[in-house]
């Protein structure tokens, strides 16, 4: 299960993480996606760790995501469209 979403900043990129429990194991923390944008990464995290709380974004949590995904290359907008999915079903 998700339990929250963080960032990882360095000066070329950011990185979101997640920080996973696990019924049988130890938690530990998964790289999400990698982008150059920091404010883009602390949204994205931020909107994942709402997902994962509630189960689902409002509706203008919505519209943000689905900019973040118009906002990031490919390869990380498909990666941040399935966290978001998998944050949703709480796996």
């Amino acid at each position: 299960m998700p339990r929250s979403f963080l960032c990882e900043h360095a000066s070329s990129k950011s990185r979101v993480l997640v920080l996973l429990a696990h019924a049988s194991g130890p938690v530990c923390v998964q790289a999400v996606f990698t982008c150059r944008d920091a404010h883009v990464a602390q949204h994205a995290a931020r909107l994942l760790s709402s997902a994962a709380l509630d189960g689902a974004l409002t509706e203008q949590q919505e519209i943000t995501a689905r900019k973040i995904a118009t906002t990031l290359p490919d390869a990380p907008a498909a990666s941040f469209r399935q966290a978001l999915e998998r944050a949703r079903a709480g796996v």
